[in-house]
């Protein structure tokens, strides 16, 4: 029978299925309605509402629903004792987010100076940690598949949406710049969610079409960054092992390498390194795209942190240089130990590594930090990956092999 291909297996009877829905745990069903409807409305809310300038009641709902899942999913793990999976990856991340409240919420006192949207950023750090760690312990690899399938062709559905509404043609297609980074496609909704979606694919290769929508997907959400890295996570799992662990003495050099990375980036957007810049025959406006002014501005207004959060408060809008913020708001041990955490939790596998590459490099040029639903689903498939090792041909072939995890 164990020889027996799954198309010759039988369906099963209504009794059975009837039974099976009768044993289901209600909380479980719960975790799994509200998963797949988060991702559906923030496709939906973002594509319509968001892109017409609507904001309120029905574009937080997605927050909400987010919020669901976590409630639905906490009480699962409470009752069935299921903790396991994600545990030390998670306790890693809460680690770097503990840390940035308790010094925000010391320098808030210190400087007596506070400003709501410090509440956002803490909520969008957590949150996304708090959605995949609960995720991870409660839905089957199949439903976790399955419902990032479907929140896959809803967040292109969304694109579309936006795009039309936009009054985008296909003739402006051609319009598109890759070197001043300008396109009609571009969409600032849906990028870092697009982006994630395809590394996830591009690992998760059951289905050529998935990995295929999701590759152009990124692409033509049209940022450079990503650009490159949708075609890296395209062909890399073809051309080496992706599953392949990297020698643990490369830990403290590549955190260290990022950690310059970070610094030299955060020196060279300064105002006062004009002779750097041009010895190296830089115009950092350009190259940023007038990011750098936003950070001349903020000095030249005299800022003084008063925690995570209070560069944008200060500005009225996004610096939009992660790791540039963080050593402004919280100093450069905040991005050192940033680094450190969220390297540490890719398990040194070879694909992991690369997802987290991105996501440094992404911070060190750009704001992502609040892209709290790819941040989401970027969690869910370094769990799925550490947690249920194996070649992932087929998605029952993951599930048996995540299941032994769930079950400890």
């Amino acid at each position: 029978m164990a020889n027996v291909s799954e198309a010759a297996i039988p369906t099963i009877p209504s009794k059975m299925k009837k039974q099976r829905l009768q044993n289901a745990d209600i909380f479980a069903m719960m975790t799994m309605a509200f998963f797949v409807i988060t991702f559906v409305l923030k496709a939906l809310t973002d594509g319509i509402f968001v892109t017409q300038g609507m904001k309120g009641a029905i574009t937080d709902s997605k927050y909400l629903t987010m919020g669901g899942t976590i409630f639905f999913g906490l009480i699962y793990m409470v009752r069935h004792k299921k903790n396991r999976v994600f545990w030390n990856e998670f306790r890693k991340l809460i680690t770097v987010a503990l840390v940035f409240l308790v010094a925000t919420l010391a320098l808030i006192i210190y400087q007596n100076k506070y400003a709501q949207w410090q509440i956002r950023d803490i909520l969008n750090l957590i949150t996304p940690m708090i959605f995949a760690y609960v995720v991870l312990n409660v839905l089957s690899f199949e439903q976790l598949f399955k419902g990032l399938k479907i929140a896959l062709v809803i967040s292109v559905i969304g694109y579309i949406i936006q795009l039309m509404l936009r009054g985008v043609t296909f003739d402006d297609i051609f319009q598109s710049s890759f070197s001043d980074s300008t396109s009609p496609l571009e969409s600032n909704d849906f990028s870092a969610i697009a982006i994630m979606f395809c590394f996830f694919f591009c690992y998760y290769r059951s289905s050529k079409w998935m990995t295929a929508l999701a590759t152009v997907y990124a692409i033509a959400t049209f940022k450079r960054m990503a650009i490159i890295f949708a075609v890296i996570a395209f062909f890399f799992p073809i051309m080496v092992d992706r599953d392949k662990k990297m020698p643990k003495w490369t830990t403290p050099i590549v955190i260290g390498v990022f950690f310059g990375v970070a610094m030299f980036y955060c020196y060279l957007m300064l105002p006062t390194s004009t002779s750097l810049q041009g010895s190296l025959h830089l115009n950092i406006g350009k190259m940023t795209m007038g990011r750098s002014d936003f950070l001349a501005a903020l000095l030249n207004c005299g800022f003084q942190s008063f925690g995570f959060g209070s560069v944008e408060a200060s500005l009225g809008h996004s610096l939009e240089m992660a790791f540039v913020r963080m050593t402004f708001e919280l100093s450069p041990i905040a991005v050192l130990l940033f680094i450190n955490n969220y390297w540490n939790i890719t398990g040194r596998n070879l694909y992991c590594s690369l997802l987290m590459v991105f996501n440094f490099l992404n911070l060190t040029t750009a704001d992502s930090i609040s892209a709290m639903f790819a941040w989401a689903v970027c969690y869910i498939l370094i769990g799925m990956v550490v947690y249920a090792h194996g070649p992932a041909v087929t998605a029952a072939k993951q599930s048996r092999l995540f299941a032994k995890w769930q079950r400890g």
